[in-house]
C-alpha cells in the first residue's frame, strides 16, 4: 500500500492533481464555514474531535495528527510541516471563530505560577543537552497549552463536561471493539489497551469516564438508562485493562464523589482543608497499594514492597535530581533513551529488576528531574490553587459538573503516581490548563486588561 501511494506522488501529474482537488477542499470547506449557522456547528465539531484525539488515541488517521508526534526526536522537520498542514487548515477554514486565538492565549498569565512554570518549557532549553529538542517539544507543549486556553474561554464549564463526556464514550465504545473485533490492535500482552497507546492511561481514563457518567445518569433521568449502559461499558474496559492502579483510581474516586456530597454543604476552608486531607491519604495509600493490590487481595508472596522496582529507581531518580536541584536537566532532557549510551538517564533508569525505564513513573517526579525544584514549586502551588478554585466552583453550584473539577484533578494526581503522563502533549496537561483557566474566570472573574470579551 505504502509503495503503490510512493508511485502516486511521484508521478508529477498525479501530485498536481491531488493539490489541486486538496485545494478545492479547502475553498468548499471556507465557503460552508462562512455561512450561517455553519461556523459555530463546524467549530464544536472540531472541538469535540480535539476532546476525542488528544487523550492519545492511536488508530488512523487520529494518530498522525496528534500534537505528541511533533515533538518525537524521530520526526525530521518535512514531516512535522505535513503534519502542521490539519491545524493551519483548520484555522484558516474557521478563521472568524478563531480571531480572538490569540487573545485567549493571555488566559493563561491569570495564574502567575503556572506562567512561570510554561516560561522554564521553554528557557530550559538553555542548559539541556539537546536544546532543539528541549525547545521544540516545549513548543508543543505551549501550542497545546493555548488550544485549551481558547476552549476554556469560548465554552462554559457545562458544554465542556459534555466535550468530555461525548469524547470518553467514543474512546469506551471504540476500545471495547477493537479489544474484541481486533485484537491485534486493541489487546496487549497485559490486557486490554483499546485504541490508546498502553493499558495503563486507558485504564486509568476508563476510571474517570466510569465516574463522570455515573454522576451523568443520577443528575438526568431521563438518560439514566444510556448513561448507566455507557458507564457500565467503560467500567468494563477499565477491569480488562488489568491495571491495578486504575482500580485503585477508581475506588478513590468512588470515595471522593460519596464525600463530596457532604463537604459541598461545610464552608470553604473546612472542604478545602478535608480534601487536602483526602488527597494526602489517598495518594499514600495509591502508592503502598498500586502495585501490591494482587499479593494484598490473594496473598501472593511474590511482590514485596517496593512496588515492583519503582522505589529503588524512585530513589535513584532523587540522587539524579541532586546533581541539578534548582531548574533541572531541560523538558525532554533526562529521558533519552534514544541517544543509547549518551543517555542522561542510563545510569539511574537501570532496574534493580533488570529493566530499563523510559521515563521516572511518577509525573510528579518528572517534574523535579526536568525543571527541579523551582519548576515543581510553581507547578505545586499553581496545582493547589487550582483545587481551592475547584473547592469554591463546588460550593457555589449544586449540580453533579460542579464535582467534576475536582474529580478531574484527582485523576490527574491519582493517574501520575505509577505513570508519567503528566508533562506529555496528551490529555491530562489539556484537561488541566482548561481547568486552571475555566475555575479562574468563573471563581474570580479576572480577565486580562484590555481583553474583548466573546459574545
Amino acid at each position: 500500500m505504502r509503495s503503490f501511494l510512493k508511485d502516486l506522488i511521484s508521478d508529477p501529474l498525479i501530485l498536481l492533481l491531488l493539490v489541486a482537488i486538496f485545494v478545492v477542499y479547502i475553498a468548499v470547506a471556507f465557503e460552508y464555514a462562512t455561512q450561517g449557522k455553519h461556523p459555530q456547528k463546524l467549530e464544536k465539531i472540531i472541538t469535540l474531535l480535539i476532546f476525542f484525539i488528544i487523550p492519545g488515541v492511536q488508530i488512523s488517521p487520529f494518530n498522525l495528527i496528534h500534537p505528541e508526534n511533533l515533538a518525537a526526536p524521530e520526526v525530521g522537520v518535512p514531516a512535522i510541516l505535513s503534519r502542521l498542514i490539519p491545524y493551519g487548515c483548520t484555522m484558516l477554514i474557521l478563521k472568524t471563530r478563531y480571531s480572538d486565538f490569540l487573545q485567549n492565549i493571555l488566559l493563561i498569565f491569570l495564574d502567575p505560577f503556572l506562567t512561570v512554570f510554561l516560561a522554564l518549557l521553554v528557557v530550559s532549553m538553555f542548559w539541556s543537552e539537546t536544546p532543539n529538542l528541549t525547545l521544540r517539544a516545549s513548543l508543543v507543549m505551549l501550542g497545546l497549552s493555548a488550544v485549551a486556553a481558547h476552549i476554556a474561554k469560548r465554552y462554559s464549564w457545562k458544554e465542556m463536561c459534555h466535550f468530555l463526556r461525548l469524547s470518553t464514550a467514543f474512546i469506551s465504545i471504540l476500545s471495547l471493539f477493537y479489544a474484541i473485533a481486533l485484537p491485534g490492535i486493541g489487546v496487549s500482552g497485559k490486557g486490554w489497551k483499546g485504541v490508546l497507546r498502553h493499558g495503563n492511561p486507558l485504564g486509568s481514563l476508563m476510571a474517570f469516564t466510569t465516574i463522570l457518567w455515573g454522576l451523568y445518569a443520577v443528575e438526568n433521568p431521563r438518560l439514566r438508562k444510556v448513561s448507566s449502559v455507557i458507564s457500565g461499558i467503560s467500567l468494563i474496559v477499565m477491569l480488562q485493562t488489568n491495571s491495578a492502579s486504575a482500580k485503585v483510581l477508581l475506588a478513590v474516586l468512588l470515595c471522593l464523589v460519596v464525600s463530596l456530597g457532604y463537604l459541598r454543604k461545610l464552608n470553604f476552608k473546612i472542604a478545602f482543608t478535608a480534601i487536602s486531607i483526602f488527597l494526602v491519604i489517598s495518594i499514600i495509600m495509591g502508592i503502598f497499594v498500586v502495585e501490591n493490590v494482587e499479593t494484598i487481595i490473594v496473598d501472593v508472596l511474590d511482590k514485596d514492597l517496593t512496588l515492583n522496582g519503582r522505589i529503588p529507581l524512585w530513589t535513584k531518580l532523587i540522587q539524579a535530581s541532586a546533581n541539578k536541584p534548582l531548574l533541572g536537566y531541560g523538558y525532554k532532557g533526562f529521558w533519552q533513551e534514544w541517544r543509547g549510551p549518551d543517555n542522561p538517564a542510563a545510569p539511574y533508569a537501570t532496574s534493580d529488576f533488570g529493566w530499563i525505564a523510559p521515563h521516572g513513573h511518577n509525573g510528579f517526579l518528572d517534574v523535579i528531574i526536568d525543571f527541579g525544584w523551582v519548576g515543581f514549586f510553581c507547578f505545586f502551588i499553581s496545582f493547589v490553587k487550582t483545587i481551592a478554585l475547584g473547592v469554591m466552583y463546588m460550593i457555589r453550584n449544586k449540580n453533579s459538573d460542579a464535582l467534576i473539577p475536582l474529580v478531574m484533578l484527582t485523576y490527574i494526581i491519582m493517574s501520575n503516581l505509577a505513570q508519567s503522563d503528566l508533562m506529555i502533549a496528551r490529555g491530562i496537561w489539556f484537561y488541566y490548563i482548561i481547568l486552571v483557566i475555566r475555575m479562574s474566570l468563573d471563581i474570580t472573574g479576572k480577565e486580562i486588561r484590555g481583553y474583548r470579551n466573546f459574545n
